[in-house]
């Protein structure tokens, strides 16, 4: 897989939906209502699944 470390703890790369969806889903929550006025399909993402699923969608 292609990456890009833009610092030690920073990386470029496509996502890894099992490993990455549940960090993913919890920033989400955390910050909805000020990614929801950017992303619209930021309230389609309720549970892990719809993160799993939205990674793999975005993916090919």
């Amino acid at each position: 897989m292609l990456s890009y470390h833009v610092t030690p703890t920073i990386e470029l790369r496509a996502p890894l939906p099992q490993q990455d969806a549940p960090m993913l889903l919890a920033l989400l929550k955390a910050n909805r209502d000020q990614y929801q006025y950017y992303l619209p399909w930021v309230a389609t993402l309720q549970t892990l699944d719809d993160e799993q699923q939205f990674l793999m969608t975005a993916e090919a």
